[in-house]
């Protein structure tokens, strides 16, 4: 295959640190409509960060046991709220507007040990009324959870809420 020659690319990309940590950052998850993110770290902790500042909004602390948390993921089509998913098959869904502090709900995924984890949604999800967790197994099995209706419905109060508590509002 020819080689093709690449430009430069120190101009594309602009570099901010956020926060710092004793524990490894495993998993890293863009809110689809507000410049925020979640940070995994490998101690099971999970922080806020906003790209405006340097230190977290928020953070939760043992979410799940060291070296079992996977991933958090936002749904899309509530602002605040996202899943956090263990590789032992444990999930707990937050809701920030609801609790800031603590998840308000929790389950546990039966079968094989996690490997991954992506939320499907976006604009058809929200059209259908649903969204899922697709968790891919370590036997390679992908099952597809359907996540209740109340996690699919969008709610404007609720992204006022959660702008103001992240400042952003």
């Amino acid at each position: 295959m020819p080689s093709r020659e690449l430009r430069d690319s120190s101009n594309l990309l602009h570099v901010t640190a956020h926060g710092a940590s004793s524990s490894r950052v495993i998993a890293i998850d863009a809110h689809p409509s507000l410049p925020l993110f979640l940070a995994c770290h490998e101690s099971g902790a999970i922080a806020l960060h906003s790209d405006t500042q340097a230190t977290a909004v928020l953070a939760w602390h043992d979410v799940l046991e060291p070296g079992d948390l996977l991933s958090a993921l936002w749904l899309p089509a509530r602002a605040g709220v996202f899943v956090a998913a263990g590789r032992s098959g444990a999930v707990r869904v937050f809701d920030v507007c609801k609790d800031a502090s603590w998840p308000v709900a929790a389950h546990q995924i039966a079968g094989a040990p996690l490997r991954c984890a992506s939320i499907s949604g976006g604009a058809w999800a929200a059209a259908a009324g649903a969204t899922a967790l697709a968790a891919g197994t370590r036997d390679g099995r992908v099952e597809y959870h359907l996540l209740v209706a109340e996690l699919s419905s969008s709610c404007d109060a609720d992204l006022l809420a959660f702008k103001m508590l992240c400042g952003l509002a």
